[in-house]
C-alpha cells in the first residue's frame, strides 16, 4: 500500500491549522511523527461514486516553526476489494488504486492565510502494508517502514512524486458517522501452544478490534 508525505516550511506564528482529509479507501494522517486525530478507519463506507467522506482534524498543535511533514497511510478499505487466494473475501469490488484528496488550511497571527493541497509536491512510495483487506486482514512488515516517512528530514531513495488523478466521481462530504475509536484493550486470557511455532491467544471473548 502507498505511503504518501508532504514537507513543508512554516515562517510566521501559526495561529490554526485545519486539515481536510479523504483517503480512499482509509488512511492514517500522521504530523511529525504524531497520529492526528483518535479516529480509525476512516473515513466511512460509501458508494464512492456518489458520496466520499471527508474529515477535518485541528493539527495546530502538532506543527511548529520550520519544517514540517504531513504523512498518510492508505489502505484498500471497501474502496478496492480484490479476491485474493488463502484470504477471505467479501462484497468484491474495487474503484481503482488507493489514493488521497487533501487541504491544509494556515492561518497566520498576522491574519494572512495560506494553503497546501494534495498535487505533485506531495511524494509517495510503496509502504509497510503488504496486504489490506477489510475482511482478509493486514499484513505489516516493519522492515518496509520508510525511515523518518512521517518526520521532517531529507527523502531518502524511492520516493517519487505523487501522480495525479481523477476521484471516482462521488461529491465531498463532510463526514456524519460517529467516530471508530479504540474504546478498550484486552489482555489475553489464556495461551495455548497447539504445535510448535504458533500460538493461540484467547481473549475469552469476540471483539472487534487487532492485535499488539
Amino acid at each position: 500500500m502507498p505511503v504518501f508525505r508532504r514537507q513543508f516550511v512554516l515562517e510566521k506564528p501559526l495561529q490554526r491549522a485545519t486539515l481536510t482529509i479523504a483517503a480512499l479507501g482509509q488512511g492514517e494522517v500522521h504530523v511529525n511523527g504524531v497520529k492526528a486525530g483518535d479516529a480509525e478507519l476512516t473515513p466511512s463506507w460509501t458508494d464512492y461514486r456518489k458520496t466520499i467522506r471527508y474529515q477535518q482534524l485541528d493539527v495546530t498543535p502538532l506543527l511548529h516553526p520550520g519544517q514540517n511533514v504531513m504523512g498518510v497511510l492508505v489502505g484498500n478499505g471497501m474502496y478496492n476489494v480484490v479476491r485474493t487466494p488463502h484470504r477471505y473475501t467479501k462484497l468484491e469490488n474495487s474503484y481503482g488504486a488507493p489514493r488521497l484528496i487533501a487541504l491544509l488550511q494556515l492561518r497566520y497571527t498576522d491574519g494572512t492565510t495560506g494553503r497546501i493541497a494534495s498535487d505533485a509536491a506531495w511524494q509517495t512510495t510503496a509502504g509497510p502494508i503488504v496486504f489490506s483487506s477489510t475482511y482478509g486482514g493486514e499484513d505489516y512488515d516493519a522492515t518496509r517502514e520508510p525511515a523518518g516517512w512521517d518526520k521532517p528530514a531529507a527523502v531518502a531513495p524511492g520516493w517519487q512524486p505523487a501522480q495525479l488523478t481523477d476521484g471516482p466521481g462521488g461529491a465531498l462530504h463532510a463526514e456524519v458517522e460517529p467516530p471508530i475509536r479504540v474504546m478498550q484493550r484486552y489482555a489475553a486470557k489464556r495461551l495455548a501452544d497447539p504445535r510448535p511455532g504458533v500460538a493461540v491467544y484467547d481473549f475469552g471473548q469476540n471483539f472487534a478490534g487487532w492485535p499488539e
